[in-house]
């Protein structure tokens, strides 16, 4: 299986970033790439990779083990990365609240023989694949409608391929601790 730990939006907000992302790359004003399907859209904490059967219940404890709160993202960024060709909505200040999560399921994955990530946590909703944008875009740019989203759940996610392409399927979600 290939897993990932991940803020999983609900419906609304789903609606409401995948409205805006088509609102701010539309085609005619140059944008190209294939928007992520609405159902895929979330913000990865951790990738996993493909993972044996037997490491599952390892993962799940590690990320039930996270001690957090409820808090709000906010979404007022959109950018763009040349290397994988990625549009994304991402944030200019990261909540404590969500670094430390980050901290907390890095420190439970090595529990589970996951290497640590040596690179810096940026938070970031990718919106396009395989996309370039107008060349009269500047980017990163502020959003002049920053979207709140109140984070209230993780998920551990499987990536399926099927002939009709990639989709993400929840395998189990966890809300805020009580501590």
């Amino acid at each position: 299986m290939r897993l990932f730990v991940a803020l999983w939006p609900d419906a609304e907000l789903r609606e409401v970033v995948y409205d805006s992302s088509r609102k701010m790359m539309p085609k005619k004003d140059g944008w190209q790439g294939r928007l992520v399907d609405k159902q895929n859209l979330h913000v990865t904490l951790a990738f996993l990779g493909t993972v044996s059967f037997d490491r599952v219940d390892c993962i799940r404890a590690a990320v039930e083990n996270i001690r957090w709160q409820p808090f709000t993202l906010q979404l007022d960024q959109l950018g763009y990365w040349h290397r994988p060709r990625v549009a994304w909505f991402g944030v200019t200040q990261t909540p404590e609240q969500l670094t430390d999560m980050v901290r907390q399921l890095r420190q439970g994955l090595l529990h589970c023989d996951f290497e640590p990530e040596q690179r810096a946590f940026h938070p970031h909703l990718t919106l396009a694949r395989k996309c370039r944008p107008p060349r009269s875009v500047d980017l990163p740019v502020v959003l002049a409608e920053v979207l709140n989203w109140d984070v209230r759940n993780l998920a551990l996610v499987s990536s399926v391929t099927d002939p009709a392409g990639v989709r993400y399927e929840v395998m189990d979600q966890w809300g805020p601790s009580d501590a």
